[in-house]
């Protein structure tokens, strides 16, 4: 694993983030059509295909998608936890682990009032305490719910832009 912080780390993040938006992009695109009837077989190693049945009611288009989109801000959220990126104080860094934390909440802002968290903004809106317990999604027929699916896909466009506009993290402990 690289140095907490480094340049390599944040070139990674962005990679991982660019990954992610386009299989996004195709996923949802995709997502117009009807589960198929028979299932999706994937292939196996060592072992034979592995049929996922999709036999059960099929997800509505605004579950679908907040699926896919929570999948892509944990894997994005993982990565620069895993890297310390998330220690940034940069605003959108901690809207964006705010978010990581509300979708493993099961879609529930949890922040309390004692916790002294640096500022979490994006794009006008801010998650702190008065958002406990508050839904993160927003349903397509809810009025409740701080996030639209395309405030999602912008708050990673605009970690990846923060990302690449960043020399230094900050210092690793080396600097003397």
């Amino acid at each position: 694993m690289e140095k907490r912080g480094s340049k390599h780390s944040s070139k990674e993040a962005v990679g991982v983030i660019e990954q992610q938006l386009k299989v996004l992009a195709m996923a949802l695109d995709a997502g117009a059509q009807s589960p198929p009837s028979k299932g999706v077989e994937l292939e196996r190693r060592h072992e034979p295909p592995l049929v996922i049945a999709s036999d059960a009611e099929p997800l509505s288009r605004a579950t679908m998608r907040r699926v896919l989109v929570s999948n892509a801000l944990l894997a994005i959220g993982d990565f620069l936890s895993d890297h310390h990126i998330d220690q940034s104080r940069a605003p959108e860094i901690q809207f964006l682990a705010r978010v990581r934390d509300a979708i493993r909440s099961g879609n529930v802002i949890t922040v309390h009032s004692d916790e002294p968290l640096p500022e979490a903004t994006f794009a006008g809106l801010k998650i702190d305490a008065s958002d406990n317990g508050k839904p993160l999604f927003r349903d397509e027929d809810a009025s409740e719910g701080l996030l639209c699916i395309g405030d999602a896909v912008a708050l990673m466009q605009r970690v990846a832009e923060h990302l690449r506009g960043m020399r230094n993290l900050y210092s690793a402990g080396d600097a003397g």
